[in-house]
């Protein structure tokens, strides 16, 4: 590894996650291969540093400004448009499926597997993902950007009133297909209305569909059946049969009005391909985007027994052993040689992953990780941030960092959330919020659809809210104009 290669540049941090060296190797795939093999455009730089299980994502600065800009040129390209992104929804859709089958399928119990074919189910299930992988970085708030961007601007050179784009946006901004936190909700209440002898069987199945949604990283713990249990007393406590069926109604009935509402608007570009098959694309992004957790955790949970057994074989824990590599895992399995927990340790606590193209470099020489970390602590004095108010209102409230589900128990009722991205896991947070603030996403986020659903002050896409902010801090979410103020540290 050249390492001046990589001090030499200019790190923009981009998100935090708490999650093992899988979700890198996952995401990885699709930052170098995706965009070059769909947009054309090569990122080959990239920055894991984690500190205490932490990892904070950095990426080249001039591969991020030309990444948006070729983005930009793209999306108003309408040789693109026709022959790449009107195919994207029912590619991605067909790629989605096809790996939710393959995990579905995946052996469960392999107490009675051989190292060997322990390696061969672990080795497709690497392949399998490469796919997904191209697909969440389709997904990723690069692309949003870029297509809401881009929305915009083709519909006003086709002279069309800005109140109307705006309109229009917003329609098409809502998910047209259920998502699938309503998917959970209309299927409780849905068994809420069942006779009480019923409901026990009905709510084991609810569980097993459903029990992923917290599952981001395959060493997060699913819901269990109590969680669901209570979900199901308190619909039961709360609501008549009648107020049940109304509610039903209401989902359902919201979904067949935005469905309607699509293909209002479709039909008035049905002779301007360019636009009819960006807005297609831009429709179907709400849930796609909101189903791609969906995938990823399910494949999570489905692959937990898989590393679950690995880790035994090795004598290690299940997060130890998510951050083995590709060829370690497979070395220590074959070969039966082991890396040291206490190498693993350090590898969570004190390390950095530094990525170029297909390469990955990890690094715990702590010589080194100072250096780097000097490269990238850029101190700033920061009174207020700026993001994308995407849940108009105005609130004030002390600020709650939460990274992960680990970190769900210090909510507080009536604090601000503030996390890199939300999960379908973090719904429950996001009704007790004042407010919600997000390092990264766009109009068509998850934290974006769920906090106009709750009509909560929602800001996405600050950048740096999870490294600015800490507990405890007071302040002024201005959702209208999308400004955060420091009132108080």
């Amino acid at each position: 590894m050249d390492l001046n290669k990589f001090l030499a540049r200019n790190w923009t941090y981009s998100y935090t996650r708490r999650m093992t060296y899988q979700s890198i190797r996952l995401y990885h795939y699709g930052y170098w291969k995706g965009f070059l093999d769909i947009f054309g455009y090569k990122q080959g730089f990239e920055l894991y540093r984690y500190i205490n299980g932490d990892c904070f994502v950095y990426f080249d600065k001039n591969e991020a400004l030309g990444l948006a800009k070729h983005l930009s040129d793209k999306f108003t390209d309408k040789n693109f448009i026709v022959k790449t992104v009107r195919k994207l929804p029912e590619k991605i859709n067909k790629d989605f499926d096809a790996y939710l089958s393959f995990v579905e399928k995946m052996p469960q119990n392999l107490t009675n597997f051989s190292n060997d074919k322990l390696v061969n189910t672990l080795e497709t299930f690497f392949n399998k993902q490469k796919t997904l992988s191209i697909n969440f970085w389709i997904l990723f708030t690069n692309v949003e950007v870029a297509l809401n961007l881009a929305v915009r601007e083709l519909m006003e050179s086709k002279k069309i009133a800005s109140s109307r784009i705006d309109e229009l946006v917003s329609k098409l901004s809502e998910p047209i297909k259920i998502i699938p936190i309503d998917m959970e909700k209309l299927s409780l209440l849905r068994i809420a209305l069942l006779n009480k002898g019923k409901q026990a069987s009905a709510l084991k199945r609810h569980w097993k569909n459903y029990a992923y949604m917290p599952v981001y990283d395959i060493d997060y713990n699913p819901y269990n059946l109590d969680y669901f249990r209570e979900k199901l007393e308190d619909i039961n406590k709360k609501l008549s049969k009648d107020e049940i069926k109304k509610e039903i109604n209401t989902i359902k009935n919201k979904y067949k009005e935005r469905y309607t509402n699509y293909l209002r608007i479709i039909k008035e570009f049905d002779r301007q391909k360019e636009i009819l098959y960006l807005l297609q694309f831009f429709a179907a992004y709400g849930y796609l985007k909101d189903y791609k957790p969906y995938f990823r955790d399910k494949g999570s949970l489905f692959a937990k027994c898989l590393f679950n057994e690995i880790a035994k074989r090795l004598n290690l824990t299940l997060k130890e052993a998510l951050f083995l590599d590709e060829e370690e895992m497979v070395k220590s399995l074959k070969h039966k040689t082991s890396i040291k927990p206490e190498e693993l340790k350090r590898r969570i606590v004190n390390s950095v992953y530094l990525c170029e193209d297909d390469k990955v470099y990890l690094v715990t020489d702590k010589d080194v990780l100072d250096r780097i970390d000097e490269l990238l602590d850029k101190k700033e004095e920061i009174k207020e941030l700026k993001g994308m108010g995407v849940s108009k209102g105005f609130t004030k409230g002390k600020v709650s960092i939460v990274l992960s589900n680990n970190d769900f128990h210090k909510f507080k009722e009536g604090e601000i959330l503030v996390t890199s991205a939300t999960r379908p896991d973090f719904v429950p947070l996001i009704k007790k919020a004042n407010g919600i603030i997000t390092d990264e996403g766009g109009v068509l986020s998850h934290a974006a659809i769920v906090s106009r659903e709750l009509h909560k002050p929602c800001i996405v896409g600050t950048i740096k809210a999870t490294r600015t902010l800490k507990d405890g801090d007071l302040v002024e979410v201005d959702a209208n104009k999308g400004i955060v103020k420091i009132l108080k540290r």
